[in-house]
């Protein structure tokens, strides 16, 4: 793995930085009525708020989450690996404890072809996310994401 994980994850900058939370919030896709509730989110239609900052070369190893994911870039440059929520069983999650939602495979650029043989053979879409742009990540979805520059993100999850 080249990078380090995220620098800020689930803190209170949010909190701290009120001018990004009183800001207008992404709209879902129309496919998806109703927003995650939890007592982090402030209202029951409120989306889940994470903040990701770090420099150049941090990794979000590969893993998938349960929720619909609005990722803005704020700040710099993330190169984001995509793949299909089918392709699970080629890119090797782990099936029991607290990382099932991510793949064994730890450094998608240095695979070991024996341990993990169908691995490369999993389609995927490459993307490039630039300041002032938004992904959408389905539930499910697997994706790898890394820094390119210094960087900082603020994604929108809810089910």
């Amino acid at each position: 793995m080249r990078g380090s994980a995220e620098l800020v994850q689930h803190s209170p900058v949010l909190k701290q930085c009120r001018g990004l939370l009183n800001s207008p919030l992404p709209r879902p896709p129309p496919s998806s009525p109703r927003l995650h509730s939890s007592p982090s989110a402030g209202s029951s239609l409120a989306p889940i708020i994470n903040a990701w900052l770090g420099p150049a070369g941090t990794v979000s190893p590969l893993h998938h989450d349960r929720y619909h994911n609005l990722l803005a870039q704020v700040i710099g440059c993330k190169y984001v690996r995509l793949y299909s929520a089918g392709e699970g069983p080629r890119l090797y999650p782990y099936t029991s404890g607290p990382h099932k939602v991510s793949s064994r495979v730890v450094d998608i650029d240095r695979v070991d072809r024996a341990r993990f043989p169908l691995f490369e053979s999993a389609p995927y879409v490459d993307v490039l996310l630039g300041e002032g742009e938004v992904l959408y990540i389905p539930p499910g979805w697997w994706h790898y994401v890394e820094a390119q520059t210094v960087s900082f993100s603020v994604s929108f999850w809810w089910t």
